[in-house]
């Protein structure tokens, strides 16, 4: 059994959260979604992204530490898939702009022993989420360019014990890197024209 919502996933959704709104400024219709296009492995991106019950490798670091139980001796996984999205936004009732593309280097690096008959550890590297967009020459910000990233970097040990042999507990300690970074034209009034707001978010938690 898993469960608990830590400090990584509280940064993704608000890093998302952040994202979708700042296309709603801009669209009478948006939709957004915390969910990566995979789940850290071939076989779950194979099943729609499903892995809480069947895994039975290093994957199940990220999503389920009991099943680490699953683990006979020793399982090494390392994936890497890099996610392009480009999105297309409308900006004004009458015109729709495409972002250009942007590489989001997702990846996943863990492993796990057991280490007793009952016992099993482990520790991963993963990208928890990631995302990001970039608008050039917006003619409705006299030409200002608008872009956003968001990423949270995620580390976890975890501990796997069976009880029996329908039963096994895990817990993870977990810690993540988070960061926000954004540039957008504003236009406050009074001043002459839009305005860029630019700022970077990023720190440590667990």
């Amino acid at each position: 059994m898993y469960g608990g919502v830590g400090f990584g996933q509280m940064c993704s959704r608000l890093g998302v959260t952040g994202f979708a709104l700042s296309t709603i400024v801009f669209s009478s219709h948006a939709l957004a979604s915390t969910e990566l296009p995979l789940r850290f492995g071939a076989r779950s991106l194979a099943m729609g992204g499903t892995g809480v019950a069947f895994m039975d490798d290093a994957t199940s670091i990220a999503v389920n530490p009991a099943r680490l139980d699953r683990i006979p001796r020793f399982a090494a996984t390392v994936t890497m898939a890099p996610f392009m999205p480009r999105n297309e936004v409308p900006f004004s009732e009458n015109r729709r702009q495409k972002g250009e593309r942007t590489v989001v280097p997702l990846f996943f690096l863990g492993a796990g022993a057991r280490v007793l008959e009952p016992l099993t550890v482990g520790a991963a590297v993963y990208a928890a989420t990631g995302a990001g967009a970039e608008y050039e020459g917006l003619p409705e910000f006299d030409g200002l360019d608008m872009s956003l990233e968001v990423g949270v970097i995620e580390a976890a040990i975890p501990v796997a014990y069976r009880v029996s042999d329908e039963l096994s507990l895990g817990v993870a300690l977990r810690g993540a890197f988070c960061f926000l970074s954004t540039d957008m034209p504003i236009d406050i009034g009074g001043t002459g024209g839009p305005l860029r707001l630019e700022q970077s978010l990023s720190g440590f938690g667990a």
